[in-house]
């Protein structure tokens, strides 16, 4: 048995099985150490040699987690022949020492997996799975402007936190609008560099029109600026 998953809310249990010949391969494999301890990287010799000779490899490291066994493993089985190449990560002190003719490490040889890693004293792999986004309350910012991230990209416009401090502006913004302008300058059709020097000017440029509320006077008013109106 290779992996077994549980669906969810049914149940169920999926079951990954494996047929596990008693034949032997042709071929013995080659065991490669990967290790950060190894200042001169002369692993990376042996393995270009077994690569090219197409010779099975095993590429292994032991109890070191920062050591790039898995993405180097990955890279390699993209190459042509990377089927010849399997990983065995040992994070786990208990282990015995590395060898493929112990039957610790050859049952699991004999499984045919590409990444082998043993950890809290079981067998495993590991697996980039696409967390679910979730839309976070953001918390109240007393400024914001619009703008696009990604110049010719629309769905890329997002509310940016400001510098104004509201105690020092005077208008309080309630509505403003997006025109042609506005358009033209997020796909980039129009260079921002028009309405300012600095990229702190670039940034802030959506907007021609706007009302609110004058903050000291409790007067409601409307204006026209030459950017910034979105914010």
């Amino acid at each position: 048995m290779i992996a077994e998953l549980p669906v969810e809310n049914t149940g169920e249990v999926i079951v990954l099985l494996q047929y596990v010949g008693s034949k032997k391969p042709s071929v013995e494999p080659i065991a490669v150490e990967v290790s950060t301890g190894d200042k001169q990287l002369t692993w990376i010799t042996q393995l270009q040699k077994y690569i090219n000779n197409k010779t099975p490899t095993i590429v292994y490291a032991c109890n070191e987690k920062l050591n790039g066994l898995i993405g180097l493993v990955n890279c390699l089985r993209k190459e042509p022949d990377g089927h010849l190449i399997t990983g065995f990560f040992i994070n786990d002190k208990s282990a015995p020492a590395f060898n493929i003719n112990e039957p610790f490490y050859a049952t699991q040889y004999a499984l045919g997996l590409a990444v082998n890693v043993y950890q809290n004293g079981k067998w495993g792999s590991y697996r980039h799975l696409l967390l679910t986004l979730e839309d976070k309350i953001a918390p109240r910012k007393d400024h914001v402007y619009g703008n696009a991230l990604q110049r010719g990209d629309l769905s890329s416009l997002r509310w940016i936190e400001g510098p104004f401090n509201p105690k020092i502006c005077d208008i309080k913004i309630a509505y403003s609008s997006l025109n042609f302008r506005d358009i033209m300058l997020a796909t980039g059709r129009l260079a921002v560099e028009l309405f300012g020097d600095s990229r702190l000017d670039q940034n802030c440029v959506l907007g021609l029109e706007y009302s609110g509320i004058h903050t000291k006077t409790g007067r409601r008013i409307m204006s026209m600026v030459a950017k910034g109106g979105v914010g």
